[in-house]
């Protein structure tokens, strides 16, 4: 699998000259990250991964990931990236629209009556767009919160098709897509939109045995613990810290595990695009939705706190004709929808929170958020380790503001503490009283939006 994908990156589209002809209107200028040997791809390919820990991929600094390495390596790889929130549901919301969802006036699962949990009828994403121009467009998603289904929020909007394949493991999965490329194919007058969203690796973490090495871990399970695994880690404060730090590593085993199965599942469905021809005139975007958490802030998941376990992210856009470059400005995931309606010349009807991926300038700041509200919100945060219904981040460059509606604030220099766990907050620091520009507006942003949160506590460096 890994020759074909560094194969692939040095291929160039102008080895073909029966592209489809896109539907009025055409591409327009490229950017000046995004350079493309001849048109902009007509074809799409979205590739987007939960939960997945950035530092755990071999690019930057992990292992077990050949495949997607290979993929970074030929692409324009976006390094540092970054969520608009730390789960699915939000954060797939920005991907998709270019806004976060309270903009749109609704939040995933909010548990408050006062707050939609479904987006309105007429919220756009760039899938949308693309169909309205006559693109034949299609999601195949593992995760039910990203889907079709009422009661995680109905969020996959804008698809002429969805399949809601309810936690179908990767190579299950790959073999669907490679399949539904096919049928699309089939239609070559038609241009299309594919958009495969694997699972893998959500807890619980179970991977295939093979790829597992549990011969150095402490003896703490006799089994495999993937059945228990979510039991176990209700379990995990009421442990000894011997019992915790082996709980610990034998996560991080499986969810390497989990990591490097998915790694496999990715090289495949790159050699079966590839040998149908599919990726002879399309252009591949990469994403992963958020991180996961392994006990840096007392807790296990995502969705909980917004420390850059759970925040920091990837994007990647590949082609054939698209020449590989690597960029290290701050993007998060509003730009890629932004990138994307302008690489294909789609206006949006409203205003993007987002840019096309390149063109910000190098002190732009990101803003990261996260909301549990109404009823059972406060179980909720204290089940998975939170203090508070409001978490709000800004990044700029390497330096990370965080600050709950609590007021619990911290301050991260992500360049020497790249986990960002030594706080080094202080009112007087020069840094953080220019943050609070924009994390003071930030504030005002949701107290607009949720009066019912009442006053923020001292919002102020």
């Amino acid at each position: 699998m890994l020759p074909t994908l560094l194969m692939l990156a040095c291929h160039s589209q102008s080895d073909s000259d029966d592209s489809p002809t896109l539907p009025e209107p055409g591409p327009t200028t490229q950017s000046a990250l995004l350079q493309f040997t001849g048109n902009v791809p007509t074809n799409l390919l979205i590739v987007t991964l939960d939960t997945t820990r950035w530092d755990k991929i071999g690019r930057y600094g992990g292992s077990s990931t050949p495949e997607l390495d290979a993929f970074l390596a030929g692409a324009v790889s976006l390094d540092a990236h970054r969520s608009c929130s730390n789960w699915t549901g939000p954060s797939m919301t920005c991907f998709l629209s270019g806004r976060m969802p309270a903009a749109a006036g609704f939040w995933p699962l909010s548990s408050d009556p006062n707050i939609p949990d479904i987006p309105p009828v007429d919220w756009e994403t760039f899938p949308g767009r693309m169909s309205d121009a006559g693109w034949h467009s299609r999601l195949l998603s593992a995760n039910p919160v990203f889907g079709t289904k009422p009661e995680y929020g109905d969020l996959a909007r804008g698809y002429d098709e969805v399949s809601d394949l309810q936690w179908m493991n990767g190579a299950e999965l790959t073999a669907l897509a490679a399949d539904s490329a096919a049928e699309l194919l089939a239609e070559p007058d038609v241009p299309w939109l594919l958009h495969v969203h694997y699972v893998d690796p959500h807890g619980p973490y179970c991977p295939p045995e093979e790829l597992l090495d549990t011969s150095g871990l402490p003896v703490i399970f006799t089994d495999d613990i993937c059945d228990d695994f979510h039991m176990s880690r209700g379990l995990y404060w009421d442990q000894t810290p011997e019992w915790q730090a082996a709980f610990t590593e034998w996560s991080l085993e499986y969810y390497r595990a989990e990591i490097a199965a998915w790694d496999a599942a990715f090289g495949d469905l790159i050699e079966e695009m590839d040998l149908i021809g599919a990726l002879e005139d399309t252009l591949i975007v990469f994403a992963t939705d958020h991180g996961e958490q392994f006990g840096e802030r007392n807790a296990f998941g995502h969705g909980i706190l917004l420390g850059p376990e759970e925040t920091r992210a990837m994007g990647a856009f590949w082609s054939k004709s698209l020449v590989p470059a690597t960029w290290t400005g701050t993007t998060f995931h509003s730009d890629l929808a932004a990138t994307l309606l302008d690489l294909y010349g789609l206006e949006p009807s409203a205003p993007l929170e987002g840019q096309m991926v390149g063109s910000a300038p190098p002190d732009r700041v990101v803003p990261i958020w996260n909301l549990w509200s109404g009823i059972g919100a406060d179980e909720f945060a204290v089940n998975w380790g939170g203090t508070a219904d409001v978490y709000l981040s800004v990044v700029r460059g390497d330096l990370q503001m965080n600050y709950a509606w609590d007021g619990n604030r911290a301050l991260y220099h992500l360049d020497t503490d790249p986990q960002g766990l030594i706080d080094v907050y202080e009112a007087s620091d020069p840094d953080v009283v220019a943050l609070w520009t924009s994390m003071g507006a930030l504030v005002e942003e949701v107290r607009g939006y949720y009066p019912l949160f009442g006053d923020p506590v001292n919002p102020a460096p």
